[in-house]
């Protein structure tokens, strides 16, 4: 039992973490999967992160409706989707249904609208994309691999995986895409060859695949689209019908995974080098705002077209999200809740499941309208911070279904 989710039988995580379940409150049936003991100092990371992702709604994507602590560890619960993993289908011998191009569509939708919410998959492959019994592709699992890295465990390896998240283990967007690629990749062989494509189908997903993560789509979205215009593209009647090299190129971003992927089990990864690259930074138009008002938050220096959010820390609340520019600069609008505590607080600006930015914001009284008899001070009335605590047996979770 955890909170109000009775443990059914364990679920498909071969590791053995992941549990089917149902709320002994609606009898809803859903997945329950515990991460490793927290380390000390990570139940913050823990708390901000899981906040942000019990918020992300999508239809293509499996929600989290709870997260909590039990004994120690933290866990999560999403909702449980009836039907079977991809790679069930893909194991067959017939042609998927739907078709490649409308499954792909559909988790590409998904994972941009994640990604500009702040929100990385870190472990996207067939088994995470689950067949619903309509044959709608959902997202399942979205933000697990980010709550390992907060707790300090390690995810589990994937050759779906980029080589720059096989080296550093840090999930990102852009190794996302990455990802996706992969899976593209895998779903092209269930297309028959009337289908076109040839050499300019391959570029786009060589394109992909890239090593260089800044080289590759700006979103899944805009690959499936370059994909689509590919297939659309008339065929010289002489080319031949072939993928050698596309497969080539696709053994040896293999290979190149799995060598990254052994020299992370035998060292410790090094720091990425940083020399000659400008440190990102931030800007507030002023450093004491009222509460109920609106500053402006500027960044440069970021990674191209990186999407990411500014946070209130001092009250787990994002106030706005932003798309860098092609020079990785913005400039965003965040408005300040009026229940803010009057005092000093912390915003923070956050991407790639990280806020490497942060500066001291003091919060003032809110603006109140003068009064002709009398000019009372204002007393703002404070607001205790959400705080998704521990979860003891039987006790309830931070958010229910």
């Amino acid at each position: 039992m955890v909170g109000r989710y009775r443990i059914v039988e364990s679920g498909p995580d071969p590791a053995g973490h992941t549990y089917r379940a149902t709320s002994t409150e609606t009898g809803r049936p859903v997945i329950v999967t515990f991460l490793a003991p927290l380390d000390p100092g990570a139940e913050r990371g823990f708390e901000l992160r899981a906040a942000q992702l019990i918020k992300l709604r999508h239809p293509g994507i499996a929600s989290m409706l709870a997260y909590g602590v039990e004994s120690g560890s933290p866990y999560v619960v999403h909702e449980q989707v009836a039907g079977q993993p991809l790679s069930a289908r893909l194991g067959r011998s017939e042609p998927l249904s739907p078709a490649p191009m409308s499954l792909l569509r559909q988790v590409a939708a998904a994972l941009d609208l994640a990604h500009t919410a702040g929100v990385v998959h870190g472990d996207l492959q067939p088994d995470v994309v689950m067949l619903n019994v309509n044959g709608d592709a959902i997202l399942t699992e979205l933000g697990v691999a980010s709550l390992l890295e907060r707790t300090g465990a390690a995810g589990r390896s994937s050759a779906y995986r980029a080589p720059e998240q096989a080296r550093s283990g840090v999930a990102s967007a852009a190794a996302d895409r990455y990802s996706f690629a992969a899976l593209a990749s895998v779903l092209i062989r269930k297309m028959g060859p009337e289908e076109g494509g040839g050499a300019e189908l391959d570029a786009v997903l060589i394109r992909g695949l890239g090593d260089d993560p800044s080289s590759r789509w700006p979103s899944c979205t805009a690959m499936v689209e370059a994909m689509t215009g590919a297939m659309q593209a008339p065929i010289a009647r002489a080319r031949p019908r072939s993928r050698l090299g596309l497969w080539i190129a696709i053994a040896g971003v293999a290979l190149v995974s799995l060598f990254a992927l052994l020299l992370v089990l035998n060292r410790p990864p090094s720091e990425p080098s940083t020399a000659g690259v400008a440190p990102a930074t931030m800007t507030l138009s002023r450093g004491t705002v009222p509460a109920g008002t609106s500053l402006v938050v500027s960044g440069a220096n970021l990674p191209p077209h990186q999407a990411g959010q500014a946070e209130l820390q001092s009250r787990t609340q994002v106030l706005a999200t932003f798309t860098a520019d092609q020079s990785g600069g913005f400039s965003v609008t965040a408005p300040v809740p009026a229940d803010t505590t009057v005092g000093d607080h912390t915003l923070a600006v956050c991407w790639n499941n990280a806020c490497p930015l942060t500066q001291a914001l003091t919060v003032a009284p809110p603006l109140t309208s003068p009064s002709p008899s009398s000019s009372p001070s204002p007393s703002p009335s404070p607001t205790p911070s959400p705080s998704p605590s521990s979860v003891p047996a039987g006790a309830s979770p931070t958010a229910s279904p």
